[in-house]
């Protein structure tokens, strides 16, 4: 799938894998005590908040180089695996995408938090139900995107997000998958 395959609201969570070492990583550690029928290969979330003036649809995201505003262009190519879904019940309004555009503006340059990704490694292997923040200053992408809906449209996915993974965002109940147009 390409991410023009999909029909795309602002506030839609994109789950991407591509086989890279580091995404293969946190599969491993996603799937660590994940019950088998959940066999989505995904490593990385991003959220859409609209096209640009030319049309090319952009995503608030973290990634190794923090959070920033990035072309989901980039997503449209076979190497990356794709999903979709958007959050259940959000209004898409002026003032919505206001309190967005302010809290992306807040929060670029948050730095990654490669620190955080050993904590959910060990709350897997553990079996714990939360960790706490290893890394306060910083943000792993599913944080990011748990944070944005949370500080803007008050949707609250989990009461840990610098603990969740993307396959927990993606088999919330909050989360309303979305299939492919065509």
């Amino acid at each position: 799938m390409l991410l023009k395959d999909f029909k795309l609201s602002i506030g839609d969570c994109i789950f991407t894998y591509q086989g890279s070492w580091l995404n293969k990583q946190i599969m491993w550690f996603s799937k660590w005590r994940v019950p088998k029928n959940r066999t989505e290969t995904i490593a990385h979330v991003a959220m859409y908040i609209g096209d640009n003036a030319k049309g090319e649809p952009q995503v608030f995201e973290a990634d190794w180089k923090g959070l920033s505003v990035n072309s989901g262009l980039g997503y449209n190519n076979k190497k990356f695996t794709i999903h979709t879904a958007s959050p259940i019940g959000i209004i898409i309004d002026q003032y919505h995408i206001e309190k967005l555009n302010s809290f992306i503006h807040n929060n670029l340059k948050t730095h990654y938090a490669f620190l955080q990704l050993a904590g959910i490694a060990t709350k897997k292997i553990l079996g714990l139900h939360r960790i706490g923040d290893w890394d306060k200053d910083a943000m792993i992408c599913s944080e990011c995107y748990c944070e944005t809906l949370k500080h803007v449209w008050g949707v609250v996915l989990t009461d840990n997000p610098e603990g969740i993974t993307p396959l927990d965002i993606y088999y919330s109940k909050k989360m309303s998958v979305n299939q492919p147009e065509g």
